[in-house]
């Protein structure tokens, strides 16, 4: 492996700038502007802490539903001015008799540019201007004025103040009353001023001036969207003058005596009220406590991932006539975190972590998510079999914490730190250092009483340097109970892994014998870049994690699309990527990289993923009857699940039921026998038995039946005889110099010898000919050079041949030769197919590929028809009901499906091959009275069947680019590419390649249908006797 982070071999389709060098302080004017002194990262802003906004009750608290009786949201509509510069932001704007009416409204919290101020920005490495660090553009550096008033409650009275902003982008300056009361960086936490001395009675002018460009923003160059403005809530809540202002809680377990103590530090030197009860309210513990306290529990529930236990703790000041001044609630998750011996334990067992990096994204409002955003992302990653998220590359909305806490995910907290298009200037610069330091202090202070976090990010590719020693020195003082990792830390001891993006299989079985990480755990912080139509071979990545104790797992790139909603010329709603707000510097399409879209609609991708992280593997001995089940689980039972079975006969249910399972504990294996029901034999082509493990009873996120993990097991069966009556229709055969046809009954199947494709009235309109072109996959990006020099695009069709080679009573065989040429007119691949017609009307399509020159890997091999619009309902048997392709179809059950063309289709945001479907033993695709066609594999193909040709997908950039077209393409592939792994380099595994160094042939058999055909079952079966 490189001694260089792999993301630094940037690819060529990035965008890419000149950068400037970093300014020495010592020679810029002293009189540096605010928003450009990395000295100063904030004026007034209060230390970071636990969070610390009271209830009024007890029993609010115990309820926790943020109902804080001492707090006031000012979320909702500000007035609004932009200006395009700093200097130009209206002058005493902020004085409390400044006339705004003409201003606008804007909601907050909101990104501006998402509310008609202003442009949307996409870049992935580079910043949106040429960085001279730490000044920011000069003469374009939009400055939001925000204005609002509001009311203290007179109950207030007497005491503390506080205004929060949990989230400002980038920089701001906060002003009340007119008066100067601080300002902030750092985008994606909290700040917080103590305003008591300057709210007054009555109505209150509260004006915020946010900086679009600042010198944080040189520090936040994620792969994101740059968006504006308040985007996180705002609010203002009273603490009485003797208050808690910080609560750090921290377990420790002894294993050896069933113990654990809950230790509780706070920073108020006075009495304190404290309880600890359980999830039932059930109290624990009590006492009072100056300063610190710690209980003890006896067999205590412990917190994971897959066993979310929690405990309350309470906390509360009492006044001089012993009244509470208010209630703190806590959620604790008794566990321990620890590295040791090259692996990642929870609570003393080792654990993978199955992850997805995941931004806070919407496609209406961005970053500025609520609640409801956050569970719907929960419920899908649970129901997906996530464990873990790296919040990348962010500290989140505090209340993602709690859900996680609550529901059972393993998080990664990651400082608000990303250098990339500067790569390590500032990391190695000590004038940065102060600056890098508080946003360690800001992310672990605010956070590290969640269980749900264990292990701290110190950020993202910013390069390494002393500044990220000194980071992780100070997270381990500030909490020594939790690992620090950090990607471009590399090996370097700081670290308590080695973190990887992108590598590839054979360099992560390298890694494991390089010198410089012997022993240490090794974690796939990013791979899998899920750009477009992708995850290929995800479960190779997961058979080597599982197969080495030092991989301890890896994240996805990434959760969701970040495509933007915008309108296109017709006022249709459509989703945008980098580019399409006439940003510029942008990186297009590379923030459309999700497992699902943006409006979280899952992408077939996701199958996947849930198959591989699913909890439990089986296998099965089919001469014994006997099930080997093993427990994936790295805490906990499979008793909260139960079996469902069923046995498919060529595609239909014959038997079906439910087992209970034994208890089989966590990563050990148990044998079922299973029932003789399940092991019915018959005459058929496929006997497959399919074993579900889903849920016994309802959960927070998802419904009692809901299947958790499936296997499939194919069976033997006994033979098959020839179960139709052979049709005695002959064959008639007229034929000129420029037509041949060959009727049989009332069938006629043509073929103009100028054009050397098959037609058939009413029925096919062109086909089938050589095809192998596909749209470009994002993740085709490392092969499309070589596919572009080999001119795949624009082959043209060369006709050689068109002529009947065999004339026989009950079949006559016609011969096409072609020629794909490229534009020297020199064959590149020529294709020969044999269309062998049978008197029953079969028609056996045995088609030969040749090579004419080194050609590079190809994306399929197969043949493409144009049938009737009109045949858009589609039936197959084989791999479904999602796209699949060869590389990522473990998630997809072999069965009998149906569906509409168009529901076939899957609209990526940026148009690319899609629809396919692998292992397909036939298909068929007619119109509703049943006119169409019968497609049988020898024994199994792939096929695509959709309102769009290849090259319509491969031109267009977004959807709304397409037209459907007056025919049905039906491609039915021998082979196509798989979907590789990355788009970054060509990770794609050499069985999932389509190489064509010699003469290669496949078969298929097609058949026209009308209403009368018998079933489709026996039609296969007699197409397979055919192929015989």
């Amino acid at each position: 492996m490189s001694d260089k982070p792999i993301d630094w071999e940037i690819k060529e389709s990035f965008a890419t700038q000149d950068q400037a060098d970093v300014a020495d302080l010592k020679s810029v004017d002293g009189n540096l502007p605010l928003w450009e002194n990395p000295q100063i990262t904030g004026i007034n802003r209060l230390n970071p802490h636990s969070p610390n906004r009271l209830y009024r009750t007890r029993e609010d608290a115990l309820a926790g539903k943020h109902n804080f009786g001492w707090c006031q949201s000012l979320n909702g509509k500000w007035q609004f001015h932009i200006a395009p510069i700093p200097q130009q932001v209206p002058p005493g704007f902020e004085a409390t008799d400044f006339d705004d009416s003409k201003w606008s409204d804007i909601n907050v919290p909101g990104h501006w540019e998402l509310q008609g101020f202003g442009q949307p920005i996409y870049t992935n490495i580079i910043y949106p201007f040429t960085p001279t660090p730490p000044r920011v553009p000069a003469d374009d550096n939009p400055t939001g004025c925000y204005r609002r008033t509001f009311v203290v409650d007179d109950s207030w009275a007497g005491r503390k103040i506080i205004l929060c902003f949990e989230g400002v982008d980038s920089a701001f300056e906060l002003y009340l009353n007119g008066k100067f009361i601080g300002y902030s960086t750092g985008s994606r936490m909290p700040a917080e001023f103590d305003i008591t001395d300057h709210v007054l009675d009555g109505e209150n002018q509260i004006a915020v001036k946010v900086y679009r460009w600042s010198v944080g923003t040189y520090l936040e160059d994620q792969d994101q969207w740059w968006l504006s403005g308040i985007f996180r809530e705002v609010y203002i809540h009273a603490l009485p003058q003797i208050h808690i202002n910080d609560v750090q809680i921290n377990t420790d377990i002894n294993w050896e005596n069933k113990t654990a103590d809950i230790h509780v530090q706070m920073d108020a030197n006075v009495p304190v009220h404290m309880q600890l009860l359980d999830s039932a309210g059930h109290v624990m513990g009590e006492t009072v406590a100056n300063g610190s306290e710690t209980f003890t529990l006896t067999n205590p529930l412990l917190w994971t991932a897959e066993t979310p236990t929690l405990y309350s703790l309470l906390l509360w000041l009492t006044d001089e006539q012993g009244n509470a001044t208010g209630y703190l609630s806590y959620k604790v998750g008794i566990r321990d975190v620890l590295v040791e011996d090259g692996q990642l334990f929870v609570n003393q067992n080792p654990i993978k972590l199955r992850g997805v990096n995941r931004h806070e994204s919407h496609p209406r409002k961005g970053r500025a998510i609520d609640e409801s955003d956050m569970l719907r992302d929960i419920h899908l990653l649970k129901q997906h079999n996530i464990n873990a998220v790296r919040l990348s590359h962010y500290p989140n909305q505090w209340r993602w914490y709690e859900l996680a806490d609550e529901y059972g995910l393993y998080l990664i907290d990651e400082a608000d730190l990303e250098t990339h298009g500067l790569q390590d200037k500032l990391s190695t610069d000590p004038v940065w250092e102060k600056a890098y330091i508080q946003r360690m202090d800001r992310m672990v202070m605010r956070t590290r009483n969640h269980p749900s976090v264990i292990a701290w990010s110190m950020g993202n590719e910013s390069g390494m340097g002393v500044n990220f020693e000194k980071c992780a020195a100070r997270i381990r003082e500030l909490d020594p109970t939790r690992p620090v990792n950090y990607y471009h830390a590399l090996s370097h001891p700081c670290v308590d892994w080695v973190g990887q993006h992108y590598t590839r299989l054979d360099q992560m079985r390298d890694a494991l014998e390089q010198d410089d990480i012997a022993g240490r755990p090794i974690l796939l912080e990013e791979y899998a870049h899920t750009m477009g139509n992708s995850l290929g071979n995800l479960k190779e990545y997961w058979g080597l994690i599982e197969s080495h104790p030092r991989f301890i797992g890896g994240f996805i790139w990434e959760w969701c699309d970040h495509g933007i909603i915008r309108k296109d010329d017709d006022g249709n709603e459509v989703y945008s990527y980098g580019g399409d707000f006439g940003d510029t510097p942008n990186d297009g399409t590379f923030c459309i990289d999700g497992l699902v879209f943006p409006d979280r609609t899952l992408k077939p991708a996701m199958t996947e993923v849930k198959k591989v992280f699913q909890p439990a593997a089986m296998s099965l001995d089919i001469d014994t009857q006997q099930l080997s089940l093993a427990n994936k689980r790295f805490h906990v039972t499979l008793d909260d699940l139960v079996m469902k079975w069923s046995l498919m006969i060529d595609g239909k249910i014959l038997n079906q039921g439910v087992c209970e399972l034994p208890t089989v504990k966590a990563q050990q294996t148990a044998i079922l026998q299973l029932p003789s029901e399940m092991f019915v034999n018959v005459s058929a082509l496929e006997r497959v038995l399919t074993l579900s493990l889903v849920l016994r009873d309802q959960t927070s996120w998802a419904d009692i039946g809901f299947e958790v993990a499936f296997e499939q097991f194919a069976l033997p069966t006994l033979p098959i005889g020839s179960s139709t009556v052979k049709n005695n229709a002959s064959i008639k055969v007229v034929k000129d110099t420029q037509n041949i046809a060959v009727s049989v009954g009332d069938l006629r199947f043509d073929w103009q010898r100028k054009e050397a494709v098959m037609t058939v009235p009413n029925c096919m309109l062109q086909g089938p000919e050589l095809n192998v072109f596909r749209a470009y996959l994002d993740n085709d990006d490392a092969f499309a050079k070589d596919w572009d020099a080999a001119e795949l695009p624009t082959l043209s069709r060369k006709v050689q041949q068109c002529e009947v080679v065999t004339e026989e009573d009950r079949q006559v065989c016609v011969v096409t030769q072609t020629h794909l040429c490229d534009s020297n007119d020199k064959t590149v691949i020529g294709s020969m197919i044999k269309h062998t017609v049978h008197a029953d009307g079969w028609i056996l399509l045995e088609q030969t590929v040749t090579p004419s020159q080194v050609l590079p890997t190809l994306p399929r091999i197969g043949m493409v028809m144009k049938l009737p619009t009109a045949m858009d309902q589609v039936h197959w048997y084989g791999k479904g009901p999602i796209e699949t392709f060869s590389d990522r179809n473990t998630g997809a059950k072999v069965g009998y499906y149906q569906a509409s063309v168009d529901d076939l289709f899957v609209p990526y945001i940026h148009p690319q091959e899609s629809g396919l479907r692998t292992n397909v033993r036939w298909v068929t695709v007619c119109d509703t009275d049943g006119n169409g066609w019968l497609v049988v594999g020898d024994p199994m193909m792939q096929f695509t069947a959709r309102r769009y040709t290849s090259q319509d997908l491969h031109h267009a950039r977004h959807q709304e680019d397409l037209s459907p077209r007056d025919f049905i393409e039906l491609a039915i592939d021998h082979k196509q590419a798989g979907t590789g792994n990355t788009s970054l380099r060509a990770e794609r595994l050499k069985q999932h390649c389509v190489d064509l160094t010699e003469p290669m042939t496949w078969r298929c058999v097609i058949k026209p249908l009308d209403s009368s055909d018998i079933d489709r079952i026996t039609l296969w079966h007699d197409a397979r006797q055919l192929l015989k």
